[in-house]
């Protein structure tokens, strides 16, 4: 005999946490230096399309970040063709320090906006929760059933 669970017959557990809940935690902070590159010498895909509007990851070369010396490793002679022929070095230092203040000034709303939403008892998390719900609410709780 094979059970199946349903809506009415699913168990409600409560939550087990690993340490109590400080509603003052603090967000993530990144612990990169450049916010052009997140120190990986690769301009940031989001940041590109700044300036190449139609900018595709998978199939156009990557831009080489000028603001910070990570992508020194990519202008050695030693290089392969193969993957000098896969970098955009148009970027210059100009560039990318405009990319590096926008993604500053961009974290910092960011953060703004989280900290507003947590005064207000918010859970800056709660839009995407929201919509989480709506989608499982409208699926059937057999797992076969659900898509993710």
């Amino acid at each position: 005999m094979v059970y199946q669970l349903t809506r009415e017959s699913i168990p409600v557990l409560a939550r087990e946490t690993f340490e109590p809940e400080n509603e003052d935690k603090e967000i993530w902070q990144p612990k990169w230096n450049c916010f052009c590159c997140h120190d990986s010498g690769i301009v940031n895909g989001n940041l590109v399309r700044l300036v190449i509007p139609d900018y595709k990851a998978l199939s156009d070369k990557r831009p080489l970040c000028q603001n910070c010396e990570v992508s020194d490793r990519f202008h050695s002679d030693d290089l392969p063709e193969y993957i000098a022929a896969s970098h955009d070095y148009r970027f210059t230092r100009e560039i990318c320090k405009y990319l590096d203040e926008f993604g500053r000034k961009d974290w910092s709303e960011t953060l703004k906006l989280w900290h507003e939403k947590k005064k207000q008892g918010l859970n800056p998390h709660a839009e995407a929760l929201s919509k989480m719900r709506k989608v499982i609410n409208k699926k059937s709780m057999n797992p076969d059933d659900v898509e993710f």
